[in-house]
Protein backbone atom coordinates (compact mmCIF):
# COMPACT_ATOMS: atom_id res chain seq x y z
CA UNK A 1 0.00 0.00 0.00
CA UNK A 2 3.39 2.66 0.82
CA UNK A 3 3.08 3.23 -3.61
CA UNK A 4 -0.19 4.28 -3.34
CA UNK A 5 -0.04 6.39 -0.51
CA UNK A 6 3.09 8.18 -1.52
CA UNK A 7 1.08 8.97 -4.48
CA UNK A 8 -1.21 10.44 -2.71
CA UNK A 9 0.56 11.86 -0.47
CA UNK A 10 2.77 14.09 -2.39
CA UNK A 11 0.17 16.37 -4.07
CA UNK A 12 -2.25 18.75 -1.78
CA UNK A 13 -5.00 17.99 -4.07
CA UNK A 14 -5.12 14.28 -3.58
CA UNK A 15 -4.35 14.44 0.16
CA UNK A 16 -8.45 13.61 0.94
CA UNK A 17 -8.29 10.53 -1.30
CA UNK A 18 -5.08 9.85 0.36
CA UNK A 19 -6.90 10.23 3.76
CA UNK A 20 -9.39 8.22 2.67
CA UNK A 21 -7.31 5.18 1.36
CA UNK A 22 -5.73 5.22 4.69
CA UNK A 23 -9.18 4.68 7.20
CA UNK A 24 -9.99 2.17 4.74
CA UNK A 25 -6.52 0.54 5.21
CA UNK A 26 -6.84 0.41 8.92
CA UNK A 27 -10.12 -1.07 8.82
CA UNK A 28 -9.04 -4.35 6.43
CA UNK A 29 -6.14 -4.23 8.91
CA UNK A 30 -8.40 -4.72 12.67
CA UNK A 31 -10.65 -6.88 10.71
CA UNK A 32 -8.02 -9.90 9.30
CA UNK A 33 -6.15 -9.34 12.66
CA UNK A 34 -9.35 -9.66 14.75
CA UNK A 35 -8.82 -6.48 16.39
CA UNK A 36 -11.72 -4.47 17.40
CA UNK A 37 -11.23 -1.10 18.58
CA UNK A 38 -13.53 0.67 21.44
CA UNK A 39 -13.69 4.61 20.85
CA UNK A 40 -15.35 6.44 23.56
CA UNK A 41 -15.41 10.46 23.40
CA UNK A 42 -16.80 12.99 25.91
CA UNK A 43 -18.35 14.51 23.09
CA UNK A 44 -18.39 14.46 19.81
CA UNK A 45 -15.77 15.93 17.27
CA UNK A 46 -17.02 18.75 15.29
CA UNK A 47 -15.54 18.47 11.63
CA UNK A 48 -15.25 22.46 11.66
CA UNK A 49 -13.18 22.97 14.54
CA UNK A 50 -9.16 22.63 15.17
CA UNK A 51 -8.03 19.74 17.96
CA UNK A 52 -4.42 18.58 18.54
CA UNK A 53 -4.53 14.81 19.17
CA UNK A 54 -0.92 13.02 20.99
CA UNK A 55 -0.85 9.92 20.85
CA UNK A 56 1.19 8.29 23.29
CA UNK A 57 3.19 5.22 21.18
CA UNK A 58 2.51 2.06 23.33
CA UNK A 59 2.18 0.01 20.23
CA UNK A 60 3.30 -0.09 16.62
CA UNK A 61 -0.50 0.22 16.10
CA UNK A 62 -0.99 3.67 17.28
CA UNK A 63 -0.69 5.56 13.51
CA UNK A 64 -3.68 2.69 12.68
CA UNK A 65 -5.64 3.09 15.60
CA UNK A 66 -5.79 6.96 14.37
CA UNK A 67 -7.05 6.51 10.93
CA UNK A 68 -9.38 3.92 12.36
CA UNK A 69 -10.68 5.63 15.31
CA UNK A 70 -10.84 9.37 14.79
CA UNK A 71 -13.89 9.99 12.29
CA UNK A 72 -12.97 13.50 11.28
CA UNK A 73 -10.14 14.83 8.66
CA UNK A 74 -6.88 15.02 10.23
CA UNK A 75 -3.11 15.40 9.33
CA UNK A 76 0.16 13.95 11.32
CA UNK A 77 2.91 15.86 12.43
CA UNK A 78 5.97 15.12 13.74
CA UNK A 79 9.48 16.47 15.96
CA UNK A 80 11.93 17.97 13.84
CA UNK A 81 14.31 15.65 15.09
CA UNK A 82 12.91 12.69 13.28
Amino acid sequence: MVPFFFMFCTREKYFKTGFYLKKKFAHIHFFITGIRPDVYFEEPLNPNQAYVICANHSSYLDILLSFGAIPVYFHMMAKAEL
